[in-house]
């Protein structure tokens, strides 16, 4: 699950493995008025972990693990935009939900893994970004 928070207080939740949420969000991204109303950008997961059967003693998959991950958009920079996308498992590749956000010449990425309370956060600087595949 995916929330985009607006600058005017809203909260818009999205499910990317809906495809008529996410063809409507993505048209949504590509507008330059709608990114620079993005005040921030959360991914909300929830996970079975494991636990000890109170019963019998044995490990199973028990109770849910709600984790949330939230990326706020950057004070004092000249351009700033959010890219989301819903990551599909092959076999090496676990799947989830990935976040990239650029602002100036940083781009800042978080992958919320699916089926795991696991992330990735990568940041780097790559200079100033001259294609943004959401414009055609």
């Amino acid at each position: 699950m995916l929330k985009i928070h607006t600058g005017d207080g809203q909260t818009h939740r999205i499910d990317l493995a809906d495809p008529a949420q996410a063809q409507l969000w993505l048209e949504r991204l590509r507008r330059e008025d709608f990114q620079a109303t993005i005040a921030g950008v959360s991914l909300v997961e929830s996970h079975l972990v494991k636990g000890k059967c109170s019963e019998c003693g044995c490990e199973s998959l028990q109770r849910a693990l709600g984790v949330q991950y939230s990326i706020k958009r950057p004070s004092n920079v000249r351009t700033c935009s959010v890219h989301v996308e819903k990551v599909e498992a092959d076999g090496r590749v676990k799947g989830g939900e990935r976040v990239t956000l650029f602002a100036d010449d940083v781009c800042l990425t978080l992958m919320a893994h699916a089926g795991q309370p696991a992330s990735r956060v990568t940041m780097a600087k790559v200079g100033k970004q001259t294609f943004n595949a959401l414009k055609r």
